[in-house]
């Protein structure tokens, strides 16, 4: 951008709408290249002379020929020819990383470190958290389910109080989610039954069965159905973050194996 004292140029430059920028270096070349064969970088005459016309007006303080050296500037950079191309660095970057950048160093050596002992994986602390983790996900996953039918009963309840269903229609619907419930709640109650075995039993079992207890509840409105809503909600993220702890536990014993 140049301003003078009554005038103020932006200067654009694209093809097919698509501003030109960065050479892509191993993502792929997305951007269009743009040749230039002037010593200004694809400044062309109409702007060239604009800028001839401020130059010549008081007070510029070569605004125009800042503009023009900082747009050289910028743009040799991307000229293969240069070498200041990518900063002087033409390495093409690959893709799956393969190579890191040297401009991302890493805390690990690059050396080689020899095989890695996979003793761990017959410890059976090792098993019984991996076995956890997978049941906290599992329980997650679970837990997202059991909303979904209460939910569709209230749905249908506010459909009874518009008159838009008929209340034998309501209690059909009624009846239908709560078949669906079933099978649900059997499954959290198996994995609560996992977790009663584990270090984390206490922040689960009430809460669990307070959830398998009140999803037959029969609530009247959102309002009402709302605290059941979160505490399910809170249980699953207890369940993200307990998998969590076993992770952490688990790299720990593959680190007593390979220090």
């Amino acid at each position: 951008c140049i301003q003078d004292t009554s005038h103020m140029f932006f200067f654009f430059q694209a093809e097919d709408g698509i501003r030109d920028f960065c050479l892509s270096r191993g993502l792929g070349d997305v951007y269009k290249r743009q040749v230039s064969t002037q010593s200004t970088w694809g400044i062309n005459q109409i702007q060239i002379q604009k800028i001839n016309q401020m130059e010549q007006q008081p007070n510029s303080n070569n605004l125009a020929q800042d503009a023009i050296d900082s747009d050289i500037a910028m743009r040799v950079q991307f000229d293969k020819n240069s070498p200041f191309f990518h900063g002087g660095d033409p390495t093409p970057v690959p893709v799956g990383g393969v190579r890191v950048p040297q401009s991302m160093p890493s805390e690990f050596s690059e050396e080689p470190t020899g095989p890695v002992n996979t003793e761990y994986e017959k410890d059976e602390e090792y098993q019984h958290l991996m076995r956890l983790r997978s049941d906290f996900q599992t329980l997650k996953k679970v837990l997202a389910k059991v909303c979904v039918p209460l939910e569709s009963i209230l749905r249908h309840k506010l459909k009874k109080e518009e008159n838009k269903i008929s209340e034998e229609k309501l209690q059909e619907h009624i009846k239908e989610e709560q078949q669906r419930l079933v099978p649900i709640i059997q499954e959290v109650r198996s994995y609560q039954e996992i977790v009663s075995k584990s270090k984390f039993n206490e922040k689960y079992q009430q809460p669990l069965d307070q959830i398998c207890t009140e999803c037959y509840k029969d609530y009247k409105d959102k309002e009402e159905y709302t605290d059941y809503s979160f505490l399910v909600k809170k249980i699953m993220a207890q369940a993200f973050a307990d998998s969590n702890v076993c992770l952490q536990d688990i790299k720990e014993i593959k680190k007593r194996y390979n220090p």
